[in-house]
């Protein structure tokens, strides 16, 4: 089993890139990647892009260095090359893997685990600090060096948008599940079955299997044929979001990557009331999953913190009024999504491995483990679809169109610019100091363009 990486000849970004691969199995190289410090944004598929000034130093680490045909002859041998022509379907296969592997992952943490003093711990998050390559500029592997595009980009912050969600008639009988009003007299299905009594924490087996469906329930959610940019795709970008954040020194704990898959789980286009069901249906569900209650509480709050225009952090733009009640909402709905990677290539995800949570036991009143570093990592992961390269900007765009085909062109244009206008106009965008530092130019650039386009 070998871990292989050829020349840094593939130019992208003001910088030239290598190629790290293994000729035995994704899983030998995701975790020399995480052992590294190479976030999971960086991987394409079949290998990671890692730039010339980590040459040397994955080098020194294992790696052993070959040359570009030998890199590739080894890993088509191994059968783990992915071709060109089977890029599409096999993107879709990777993401469904990596989400698995990250929710196991997560309900493997002790920190999911009930314990007789679970419900005084939550969890902290381990920084690392790497770089990591950009999905619009490095080459697949077996083309040519040539230069490449504009520079990439970054994840995404969501919360809901418009489209048919999981209503319950307002006069049918009291459901088990826990519902919420709804403006319209209806009632919205928001957790499973939950009396609110103290729970007798689960046996591992009992519990094991409980996490597992959770984790299913929250991907048949995010699989809903409504969603056409809230989606798995989004998802996915938020917890590389996340992952990205981490590596670049960012504290972020597994509270915020827990958020994550919570964070649009409930989307039936009804802003606030998606957030607060999304929130409720992450501090009960976990609860009964077996997770410790300080933890489910704290996820739910950093859901809640995704609600637009609640954002406590300096800068963010408020929601815009809208021209209509049919038109697009506010920054923090509008703006959501999946985004490239930032400086480097990937953006889709390895048959298994994951982000490397580390299960880390704080107390939550002892400040480890910030809650306000996990919100901030939280929201400019999900908002950092604004800093990605033009195409995958434009992919965002029309799908954020899509989710909003019920709104007349004109309603529609005026609205969004008036939200894009109000995000631009703000003193900044990014919180964090990794974010804004990479994300902020790019962002601003994308806004002013998109911005114009609806203008004219």
């Amino acid at each position: 089993m070998t871990i292989l990486i050829d020349p840094a000849v593939w130019p992208a970004h003001g910088t030239v890139w290598s190629h790290l691969v293994s000729d035995a199995s994704y899983e030998e190289l995701h975790a020399f990647a995480r052992a590294q410090g190479i976030p999971r944004r960086a991987f394409d598929l079949d290998h990671y892009d890692v730039p010339l000034e980590r040459h040397d130093e994955l080098v020194a680490a294992g790696a052993v260095a070959v040359a570009s045909r030998e890199l590739l002859r080894r890993i088509q041998l191994a059968g783990l090359r992915v071709r060109q022509i089977d890029r599409a379907l096999v993107e879709d296969a990777r993401r469904d893997e990596f989400l698995a592997a990250e929710w196991r992952l997560l309900g493997a943490s002790p920190i999911a685990q009930e314990r007789p003093t679970a419900d005084s711990h939550a969890a902290a998050g381990v920084a690392l600090d790497a770089s990591s390559p950009a999905r619009d500029g490095a080459r697949p592997l077996g083309a040519d060096p040539q230069p490449s595009g504009p520079p990439p980009s970054g994840s995404g912050r969501g919360t809901s948008a418009a489209a048919p969600g999981r209503p319950v008639a307002a006069d049918a009988p009291a459901p088990t599940p826990t519902v919420l009003d709804r403006a319209d007299g209806t009632t919205f299905a928001a957790t499973p079955a939950s009396d609110g009594a103290p729970r007798t924490p689960p046996r591992a087996d009992d519990r094991a299997d409980a996490w597992a469906r959770l984790g299913a329930d929250l991907l048949d959610r995010w699989r809903e044929p409504h969603r056409a940019y809230h989606g798995v795709r989004h998802l996915e970008d938020v917890l590389l979001g996340l992952d990205q954040l981490r590596t670049w020194g960012e504290p972020v704990s597994p509270a915020a990557f827990l958020a994550a898959w919570f964070h649009d789980a409930v989307y039936a286009g009804a802003p606030g009331d998606d957030e607060r069901a999304s929130a409720e249906l992450a501090r009960i569900s976990l609860r009964d999953a077996g997770a410790p209650g300080a933890l489910a509480d704290r996820v739910a709050r950093l859901v809640l913190a995704t609600i637009p225009g609640t954002r406590r952090a300096v800068g963010e733009p408020q929601p815009a009024e809208a021209v209509s009640e049919q038109e697009p909402r506010d920054a923090g709905d509008e703006l959501a999504g999946a985004a490239e990677p930032i400086t480097g290539s990937g953006g889709t995800t390895g048959a298994s491995g994951g982000t490397g949570i580390p299960p880390v036991d704080v107390d939550v009143s002892s400040g480890v483990g910030d809650e306000r570093a996990d919100e901030d990592a939280l929201l400019d992961a999900d908002l950092a679809i604004l800093a990605a390269g033009a195409p995958r900007y434009a992919w965002y765009t029309a799908a954020v169109r899509r989710e909003y085909a019920h709104v007349p062109d004109d309603a529609f244009r005026a609205g969004r610019a008036a939200v894009l206008e109000g995000i631009l106009a703000s003193e900044r965008i990014y919180v964090t100091d990794a974010a804004h530092a990479r994300w902020e130019l790019r962002a601003r650039t994308n806004l002013a363009a998109e911005i114009a386009a609806l203008r004219a």
